[in-house]
């Protein structure tokens, strides 16, 4: 038996009127049980059964002496039970008020305990997503590579050479949020850090320039100083307009009719 049954067994609960109460009120002799969350009374040869948590289905009145139910099922008449004893009505309203709780209490540690499985199992999944990172140092290098150079050397002079920047640059951001770009050797690790050399944001660039400017990526770093200067001038590559479709200023073709403004 497990602990809501062992739970339920302990909340299993029978009234019946008293002598008195059935005389003074001349109420007939029935018989209320609680089991779980159903309350059910006998009387007259029939049984009434209502939920203990649809509050509209019965009410219970505390009298000068006695205390009076009355159940509203859902289909027939209502059916009232009198000569409860006040004390024993106060009993069954306590009653019904923990087995209520119970069930919420319940429910919320089912939500807790599911909340908790399923956070376990994105920490296993997480942890072991990392271990693999560490062992092979490729696993995410792949995944950029795929993203930042299979489109740009597929669709090369095309609107589709640039389709996958925000994929790569989202992987390329993954990265170094974990700290595995670290563990790479210089060359994979400049490799890595290309997406952001690639975007068209000043903030990015700003990352990029302290990323690059690790020891042993100076010549890199040049090469991005020189991008960044075009973000932060224009704000957008001029040498992806025709391709993009984007009208160029006159700023920007003087510019482009300089040697060395395009990559």
């Amino acid at each position: 038996m497990d602990i809501y049954e062992k739970s339920r067994e302990r909340m299993k609960k029978e009234w019946v009127p008293s002598f008195w109460g059935r005389k003074l009120t001349g109420s007939s002799d029935w018989r209320l049980s609680l089991d779980g969350l159903e309350l059910s009374l006998a009387m007259d040869g029939r049984v009434h059964r209502v939920n203990v948590e649809d509050e509209m289905a019965y009410q219970i009145r505390s009298g000068i002496l006695w205390t009076d139910i009355t159940f509203y099922p859902e289909h027939g008449a209502a059916v009232k039970f009198d000569g409860l004893p006040n004390q024993m009505g106060a009993a069954v309203a306590q009653s019904l008020n923990v087995v209520i709780t119970d069930k919420r209490i319940r429910e919320e540690v089912s939500c807790l305990e599911e909340k908790h499985r399923t956070i376990d199992q994105w920490l296993a999944n997480k942890t072991l997503q990392e271990q693999k990172s560490v062992q092979e140092r490729r696993w995410f290098t792949h995944e950029l590579q795929e993203a930042n150079q299979h489109s740009r050397n597929v669709y090369r002079d095309t609107p589709q050479a640039f389709a996958q920047d925000a994929l790569a640059l989202g992987l390329a951001q993954e990265l170094v949020a974990s700290g595995h770009d670290r563990s790479l050797p210089l060359a994979q690790r400049s490799f890595a850090y290309m997406p952001y050399l690639h975007s068209e944001s000043s903030v990015v660039h700003a990352q990029a320039a302290l990323l690059f400017a690790q020891p042993g990526l100076e010549d890199t770093l040049r090469f991005e100083l020189r991008h960044q200067e075009i973000i932060t001038r224009f704000g957008r590559y001029p040498h992806r307009n025709a391709l993009l479709g984007r009208k160029s200023t006159p700023e920007e073709l003087a510019f482009l009719s300089e040697p060395g403004s395009g990559f």
